[in-house]
């Protein structure tokens, strides 16, 4: 059984956080505009054999010596069709278990994923198993608390965060004293600037899509 060790990183961790900020849309841009960066810390998760040096080459994927027969192949829609992708071994179900334990521990915390690739105007977003909401052309996923333990949690989880190039997400809070229903499948500019503005966490895709860094406010 693979062994997995808690890395902390300095001012490296940061510049890859706040590059991949730079490189992304509204979202991203309302997060490095409202976050100071160096009031956190940026970690990740590695096998205990990966070494520090290793571990900061965050485009090098090659980290996980996991086979590919323990991940099943699954089918994504290109061009109207089903292709079937052979899997990347990742850490998805280690970023599961933190997203979940992060919108369990308030009612008023949401996770949000930025989709880079997509446009609203594409067909699979129309019947998407996650939440999607839209800004302009710009596609968002939403997870709510009641997801945390659910197949759509799961699975919204899965299909952001095989985005390539990072994926990004925030883990945030919604303010008590306003009502965001998100009963709509759109978002609006005011409601990603606030939910910028109160970002706890990052999650930003690393080694090829096998890992992630997170940032933690501090």
């Amino acid at each position: 059984m693979t062994t997995f060790r808690e890395i902390v990183f300095g001012p490296e961790g940061i510049q890859y956080i706040s590059k991949c900020l730079e490189e992304g849309l509204t979202l991203s841009k309302r997060v490095l505009e409202s976050v100071k960066l160096e009031g956190g810390v940026v970690k990740t998760w590695l096998p205990e054999n990966v070494t520090e040096e290793e571990a900061r080459k965050f485009d090098e994927g090659g980290k996980l010596a996991i086979p590919n027969e323990q991940v099943p192949p699954f089918a994504l829609e290109y061009e109207g069709k089903d292709v079937e992708i052979e899997p990347i071994p990742n850490m998805n179900f280690e970023m599961e278990e933190d997203i979940k334990s992060f919108l369990l521990g308030a009612r008023n915390r949401v996770c949000l994923f930025e989709d880079r690739l997509a446009s609203a105007s594409d067909p699979w977003v129309a019947t998407a198993k996650s939440r999607i909401l839209t800004f302009g052309e710009e596609v968002y996923a939403l997870l709510l608390r009641k997801d945390s333990n659910t197949a759509k949690g799961r699975e919204t989880i899965r299909e952001m965060a095989t985005i390539y190039p990072p994926s990004l997400a925030i883990l945030t809070s919604v303010p008590e004293e306003l009502y965001f229903p998100f009963a709509s499948d759109k978002i609006e500019i005011d409601q990603l600037g606030i939910l910028a503005q109160r970002t706890e966490r990052i999650i930003v895709g690393a080694y090829d899509s096998e890992g992630y860094l997170m940032w933690m406010r501090t």
